[in-house]
């Protein structure tokens, strides 16, 4: 047994539970087991995993730019693991399930605790709507996941600790989570490079809460532009620069802004478009976001941008509503639909594609 590993580890394949060494054996002598482009995504990681290299190669979603690929350090990942396990107080036996691709860092990590932490982990073939057949200690999801479960039939009273992550949480599903959820449940900051969380966020508290806070060991500032830059030499990033715009509390707590990228400076104004869509999204049933046009006398404005057809919603309607939640500088200047919006492959719209569109189809 690898001396990283835990000796409690177990994985739950296809209706049988496997040791590590059982599961090794599987993942090595019966590919046949992995047919499915998700299973045999599992198995290729798994191989990575257990050879003697010090790397890993992963990749970026792509939800802001080309992903970009990059070797990271299974040390690395062993440490965020027990950062994970002892933030969450799980322990060896901790029973988790991995619904998310493990094509991605956050699905990868999933593997890794079990391995190191000793948890028992269940597959499934990740899905809009998770089937969650028995009681699980810890499970990470994407909001839309969670938001499926909530309306659904299927019961998110069985994950004891829930943990969204890939992006902002629409407002409307963090108040359902507060009044609907009684367990715990977080929203998690974190990146590829960091081996995903470096901070946590609550969100069933009573109150609406948009605080982070940083893990052990890890602290932030910002640089001059407003964006966060991560200190974690434990994870081997002591200045990792990134594209978030946030409000720095002190070193361990910041609120989250929005994607430099996607800031919109209408008049002088710097608009979050992000932010916007939590005020907004209650009254919006399509896929939307909010985006900056080119504008001759503003510099930029503000736009909505909504996947379906002209003609489906009522937009004056809609215009009076958030006319009452948007500021007047905030306020979006007209409406614009998409029939699809471009997508990575973990489900992330690509804004940029959208836009570019955009520009060369409206006049200033």
């Amino acid at each position: 047994m690898n001396s990283t590993h835990h000796k409690d580890a177990h994985f739950f394949w296809k209706n049988k539970m496997y040791d590590q060494e059982g599961w090794i054996h599987l993942v090595h002598y019966h590919p046949e087991q992995f047919v499915a482009p998700w299973e045999k995504q599992v198995r290729q990681f798994v191989l990575d995993w257990v050879r003697e290299d010090e790397f890993v190669n992963v990749h970026t979603s792509g939800s802001t730019g080309p992903p970009k690929y990059m070797q990271l350090s299974k040390e690395v990942m062993r440490r965020s693991a027990l950062m994970t396990d002892a933030y969450f107080e799980l322990g060896a036996g901790a029973v988790t399930l991995l619904c998310l691709p493990v094509e991605f860092i956050a699905g990868k990590m999933m593997i890794v605790r079990t391995f190191v932490n000793g948890w028992t982990l269940h597959f499934q073939r990740p899905t809009g709507k998770p089937l969650l057949d028995r009681l699980f200690d810890f499970v990470p999801m994407t909001p839309m996941q969670a938001a499926n479960l909530l309306t659904g039939s299927r019961d998110l009273g069985k994950v004891k600790t829930l943990l969204l992550g890939g992006g902002g949480i629409p407002r409307k599903l963090e108040a359902r989570l507060r009044t609907r959820y009684r367990n715990r449940a977080y929203h998690s900051y974190g990146m590829t490079e960091t081996a995903t969380h470096v901070a946590i966020r609550a969100i069933n508290e009573k109150q609406d809460n948009q605080v982070f806070v940083a893990l052990p060991d890890i602290s932030f500032s910002t640089s001059t532009d407003g964006c966060l830059i991560v200190h974690a030499p434990g994870l081997g990033q002591s200045n990792l620069h990134t594209n978030d715009i946030v409000r720095l509390l002190d070193q361990k707590h910041f609120i989250w802004e929005g994607r430099k990228d996607n800031v919109i400076n209408s008049g002088g104004i710097k608009l979050y478009p992000e932010q916007m869509e939590k005020k907004i999204a209650t009254y919006i049933n399509s896929p939307f976001f909010v985006a900056g046009m080119p504008d001759s006398a503003l510099g930029q404005r503000a736009i909505l941008v909504i996947e379906g057809r002209e003609g489906e919603v009522d937009e004056l309607r809609l215009l009076g509503r958030l006319n009452k939640v948007l500021s007047k500088y905030e306020m979006v200047k007209s409406i614009h639909y998409l029939s699809h919006f471009p997508r990575t492959s973990a489900g992330k719209i690509i804004r940029g594609q959208v836009v570019d569109w955009l520009k060369n189809s409206i006049d200033d």
